[in-house]
């Protein structure tokens, strides 16, 4: 990130660098889920609704995490945290790699939802506290955001360069499980000093609900139809547009090939539109490029990830700017309800699928994307009615 050396000061780098770490580890192994999907699938003899179960188990373990964070983050704090999460991603991995049934691999899924549902909040709570400095708080997430999509990006690579090597997807997403446990030493490593230690008594002082519900709301909707994307490209490349693994592998990478473009450009520009003008034209660049993708060309989901790319870490520099002191309970509240999106989504596609075919199925993006553009209208902070809103 090109910084100025007068902001240094301004910055936690070892927050920084471990939250970076952390998002990396999510995307990586996040994306794996989605290409090895139709492996298991047939590995396992399973419809799409039976197969959706590991997707939403997971969500539904996630969303567990995220109902008990008010008991572990003041406890543990999110170093300690982030160790521990780490460690079970890890685990996880390796459960499901080697499940011998398909109820194993559930369990394992189960532990890797759990661990998502933690680790999704504490890079984000990581990063937030890295600095205080507003101006800078944007680049920072949309940095962090953007090795989530690197790690994306070259999931689907590292899965074709080790199916080249004649491995199969067992031992594919078995050597994805090592990049966790890196993360799980550089999180220990990590003192705890390098944090205000307000995460104390984060879920104690103020809690704004009302504000609480517009941005799980909207982000909700956001991260439902990128999930959508993450998870399920690679299948329909395969069973829509009859692709090889490879070509369909590539079609995921091409939509995070994009959406780490947007990301780190984000991260490196400072922008001077505002968070209303650059949420909107991402919300409307998305539906139209989701579209183009399902019904013209499958380029549009390469444009889409170029739409996608900035919401997620404005949404987060807006909501930390305008909370303060409670952006932790604000954000373990959208990553609850983020789970519980996921759940349905992942449930409702798999439903559809086996209904109506997969294209008409992925039909759920874009309408969740229209009903997200209303939501930002609907809610977003006016300037003169900021202040009234913080004080309430």
């Amino acid at each position: 990130m090109l910084i100025k050396e007068q902001t240094k000061k301004n910055l936690n780098i070892a927050l920084i660098l471990i939250s970076y770490i952390c998002c990396f580890v999510y995307g990586v192994n996040g994306t794996a889920r989605g290409i090895i999907y139709p492996d298991l699938l047939k590995e396992f003899h399973l419809s799409n609704t039976e197969g959706s179960l590991f997707f939403s188990l997971a969500s539904v373990f996630g969303l567990a995490n995220n109902l008990l964070t008010f008991k572990w983050y003041p406890r543990l704090g999110p170093l300690k945290a982030m160790s521990l999460f780490s460690a079970m991603f890890a685990i996880s991995i390796f459960i499901i790699a080697f499940a011998p049934n398909f109820m194993i691999t559930l369990i394992g899924s189960s532990i890797l939802g759990f661990s998502m549902g933690g680790t999704g909040l504490l890079c984000n709570t990581l990063a937030v506290e890295s600095t205080s400095d507003l101006s800078l708080r944007r680049q920072i997430l949309s940095g962090l955001h953007a090795f989530y999509g690197i790690g994306s990006c070259l999931s689907p690579l590292i899965v074709n360069v080790l199916v080249q090597f004649g491995f199969d997807w067992r031992m594919t997403f078995a050597i994805m499980g090592i990049v966790p446990v890196l993360a799980t030493l550089q999180a220990i490593q990590t003192k705890s000093e390098s944090l205000s230690h307000e995460w104390k008594s984060a879920f104690v002082d103020h809690k704004p609900w009302r504000r609480t519900l517009w941005y799980a709301s909207f982000c909700t909707l956001y991260v439902a139809t990128e999930t959508l994307l993450s998870t399920r490209l690679v299948l329909y490349g395969r069973s829509v547009l009859n692709y090889e693994i490879e070509p369909a592998g590539f079609l995921l990478s091409s939509f995070f090939l994009t959406f780490t473009f947007g990301r780190v450009s984000f991260a490196l520009i400072r922008l001077k539109h505002s968070n209303f003008a650059i949420l909107m034209s991402s919300a409307i660049l998305s539906v139209i490029a989701f579209l183009i993708g399902l019904y013209v060309h499958p380029i549009g989901f390469a444009l889409c990830g170029l739409g996608c790319s900035v919401f997620y870490p404005c949404a987060m520099s807006l909501l930390s700017g305008e909370l303060g002191q409670a952006t932790a309970f604000t954000m373990s509240w959208c990553q609850t309800a983020q789970s519980l999106g996921a759940i349905l989504m992942h449930s409702s596609v798999g439903y559809l699928a086996d209904r109506v075919g997969l294209q008409n199925a992925m039909l759920v993006g874009p309408v969740l994307l229209v009903i997200m553009i209303g939501v930002l209208i609907w809610g977003f902070p006016k300037p003169d009615g900021l202040l009234r809103r913080l004080e309430a």
